[in-house]
């Protein structure tokens, strides 16, 4: 059961809180009442039913106000998505989704051929963009973990900065890439979001692990996340013309 559907779940089963109540004082009555009838057996085996049902019902109330206690745990009140894969990923935020009228994209990846080559109409929505140096030692390790063509990322990072160039997009390079990358959607905006893709050395593409923070939700760590990006625009450069024409 996932996480959303189990609090759900949790949320509908806990209004029966009264009526554990209820079953525990009706478990005494029939306790003394078949008792004083003669069926004392009959009553505390339907007693003891009943204290179980009720014991339920109090574990559930106490998972209720656990969960309440936790901030890492995921509640409808404070959305903070995990995505297993990149599969998991673009079921709940495929690209058309993210890249559409009305939409501001900033971002910082490791080379954005992912998201452009197959849509340079994407870039349309891209207001600021962050590519790590070509020659950067970290760039050029994943390269050598992975040597696939279509993962060449000094290569894609030359072509998603030339596309970027032709459009008219502020772009910049990085020193390197830090191992993350962080697209913000609207970030000025109070509907804003941010994704983090985390890129560990030697998970594939395809299974990268991702979270998807809300603005509204966590004002303060969106603030924080957003304060990094805009200090590491500060920090990067714009290419030369030479360095991605190829």
């Amino acid at each position: 059961m996932e996480a959303n559907n189990f609090w759900k779940w949790l949320e509908r089963i806990s209004n029966l809180e009264r009526i554990s109540n209820l079953w525990g004082l009706g478990g005494g009555l029939v306790t003394v009442i078949g008792a004083y009838l003669g069926g004392f057996h009959w009553s505390m085996t339907f007693t003891a039913a009943l204290v179980a049902a009720a014991a339920g019902m109090w574990l559930i109330n106490e998972l209720k106000r656990w969960s309440k206690a936790k901030p890492s745990v995921l509640v409808p009140q404070s959305m903070v998505e995990f995505f297993a894969n990149r599969t998991a990923l673009d079921v709940r935020l495929p690209l058309r989704e993210i890249f559409k009228e009305g939409n501001r994209i900033s971002g910082y990846f490791l080379s954005g051929e992912g998201i452009f080559s197959s849509d340079k109409n994407r870039l349309n929505y891209t207001k600021r963009l962050i590519l790590p140096k070509p020659t950067g030692s970290y760039v050029g390790r994943l390269h050598a973990i992975f040597p696939q063509d279509y993962l060449n990322a000094p290569r894609q990072i030359k072509i998603t900065t030339k596309l970027a160039k032709e459009r008219g997009i502020d772009i910049r390079w990085f020193d390197d890439f830090v191992g993350m990358g962080i697209l913000f959607c609207n970030p000025e905006e109070s509907n804003g979001w941010a994704q983090i893709e985390f890129s560990i050395p030697f998970i594939e593409a395809g299974e990268k692990q991702a979270i998807r923070i809300e603005k509204a939700d966590h004002p303060g760590p969106y603030a924080k996340i957003y304060e990094a990006f805009n200090k590491m625009w500060d920090d990067s450069r714009k290419p030369e013309a030479s360095e991605y024409e190829t």
